[in-house]
């Protein structure tokens, strides 16, 4: 009898230990820390071993499972990586790619930094079982789309003194004076002490305040290169190139555009929903 009542208790905790690991789900708290800690150590490495491609053509990555393609899409090309044999080992590809030399530009930068936060978010199995759902719902690894979709949809806004992806701007003029230039602003990510990161490898080694990456930025503007229409580029620096100059239009424009910005991050609930529901809970 004894034995039998041991073997019940036995299979009771069993239960419910394996009901508590089916249920797991992942905390929001925990969720933003994860994502904190890998993008801080994803532009850390990509600040060391990438350049920046000012032209698609110069694109180039050393990673043997890419290449970057230029996609006509329907209202503008854009570059992309396409996998080179689309039945390798898509973990190990994004994971080999930060760790490669290369020179590309930002959009592909970005997707893969949110790819890679969305796999330390999910874990190697269900991240596996997203990447299948892609490829039947949206994109096969062999498109050109596939790369692109990895990140998923998973986002939600937060509030602005919160961490997460977030788009710094330059001054409103920048378009203006330099048309062909690519410092109109800074997609990055915003840490919960509300320093900043992107990709820049001549200025982002480490995280910066909001305040010195705007600076960087307007350096940028006040510089002769890309200018379209010197005149009136001659015209922005007289007044505006002292530190005087740069503090007012801080406190003006800069601070109104910055205002508009919001963060937004993984939802640990929508990644949660996912998991549990299958894909269809990302069209609701």
């Amino acid at each position: 009898m004894k034995n039998y009542v041991k073997l019940f208790c036995a299979s009771i905790f069993a239960f419910f230990f394996t009901v508590t690991i089916i249920n797991a789900t992942l905390n929001q708290h925990k969720a933003d820390e994860i994502v904190s800690q890998k993008v801080k150590e994803l532009f850390c490495l990509i600040n060391k071993n990438w350049t920046y491609a000012e032209y698609d053509n110069e694109c180039y990555t050393e990673s043997e499972y890419w290449k970057p393609i230029i996609v006509d899409g329907p209202d503008f090309k854009y570059v992309t990586l396409k996998l080179i044999n689309h039945r390798c080992n898509v973990i190990e590809a994004l994971r080999d790619l930060p760790t490669k030399k290369a020179r590309l530009e930002c959009a592909t930068v970005f997707s893969l930094v949110k790819s890679l936060c969305l796999l330390e978010l999910m874990g190697e199995n269900n991240f596996n079982i997203w990447l299948k759902d892609l490829s039947k719902y949206q994109y096969k690894p062999s498109e050109d789309g596939f790369f692109n979709s990895i990140q998923g949809v998973f986002y939600a806004e937060k509030q602005a003194e919160e961490s997460g992806f977030y788009y710094i701007h330059n001054h409103p003029s920048y378009n203006k004076l330099k048309p062909s230039g690519n410092a109109a602003g800074y997609n990055g990510f915003l840490f919960p002490d509300q320093t900043f990161i992107t990709f820049d490898p001549h200025h982002f080694i480490e995280p910066k305040s909001i305040e010195d990456t705007q600076r960087i930025l307007f350096n940028d503007l006040l510089s002769d290169e890309h200018v379209y229409n010197h005149d009136l580029h001659t015209i922005f620096k007289i007044q505006y190139g002292s530190d005087n100059g740069f503090n007012k239009i801080l406190e003006t424009c800069l601070a109104k555009k910055q205002a508009s910005e919001k963060p937004f991050n993984f939802d640990a609930n929508r990644i949660n929903r996912y998991l549990k529901k299958g894909i269809t809970v990302l069209f609701e």
